[in-house]
C-alpha cells in the first residue's frame, strides 16, 4: 500500500511541479519510457522494494525505494552516440529541449522540485492522503535520499515496425520511513 501512494505522488508531484504532461511523466514498469506517443523525453517511475526494520517489535518499519528513469530519444542523432554528446549539459541540435543534464538535474535537486532531502514532497505525500488515516495508515517521517545512478543506458521500443531509441539513466532514491503499528487499542485490551 504505502508503495503505491508513494509512486502515485511522485508522478503527479512531476507534473505539477515541472507542468510535464502524461506522455512525458508517469509510473512505469523497470522505470522505462513504454509509451508509444512519448515526446522527446520521459521520466519513468517505478518502485525499487520495500524493505523492512526491527522483526522483534509488534510493527513494520517500511523504507522504501524509488528507481527514476531520465530518457531522451536519440532521433536526431544519425547513429550511435560514439560522440556521448547525450551526455553534455546541452544539445546543440535541440536547443531549448530538456537534456539528460536537465532532468537529472529537475529529479534531484530540491531547489528545482527534486526528491533528494526534499521535505516539501514529503510533507506533500503526507497532506495528499490525509496521513494518518484509517485507510492508508501511518505518516511518511523521512525523506527520499539519492543513491546514485547506473551508466547511461539505451533501451528500444517497438512502435509498430520502427523501433525507438532511448537514451537515458536510472536514479536510485531510499527513504520515505514510516511505522505501521499492528496491534490497535482493542487487540491490547482483548
Amino acid at each position: 500500500m504505502s508503495m503505491s501512494l508513494a509512486l502515485e505522488h511522485c508522478q503527479q508531484w512531476f507534473r505539477e511541479q515541472n507542468d510535464w504532461k502524461n506522455n512525458e511523466c508517469g509510473v512505469n514498469y523497470d522505470a522505462l519510457p513504454m509509451l508509444q506517443d512519448a515526446g522527446q523525453f520521459y521520466v519513468a517511475i517505478d518502485d525499487g522494494g520495500v524493505e523492512t526494520g526491527n522483526e522483534t517489535t509488534d510493527s513494520i518499519l517500511e523504507v522504501l525505494t524509488l528507481t527514476i528513469g531520465i530518457w531522451r530519444r536519440k532521433e536526431h542523432l544519425t547513429q550511435r552516440d560514439r560522440l556521448a554528446q547525450l551526455k553534455l549539459p546541452s544539445d546543440k541540435y535541440l536547443l531549448g529541449s530538456w537534456t539528460l543534464s536537465d532532468l537529472e538535474r529537475t529529479v534531484l535537486l530540491p531547489r528545482f522540485n527534486g526528491l533528494h532531502t526534499n521535505y516539501a514532497f514529503l510533507e506533500g505525500l503526507n497532506t495528499r492522503y490525509n496521513l494518518p488515516s484509517e485507510d492508508y495508515g501511518a505518516r511518511f517521517y523521512r525523506p527520499l535520499i539519492y543513491k546514485g545512478r547506473g551508466r547511461m543506458e539505451t533501451f528500444g521500443v517497438d512502435d509498430g515496425g520502427a523501433e525507438q531509441i532511448w537514451y537515458g539513466y536510472r536514479l536510485r532514491f531510499r527513504g520515505l520511513h514510516r511505522e505501521q503499528k499492528l496491534r490497535s487499542i482493542n487487540d491490547a485490551q482483548g
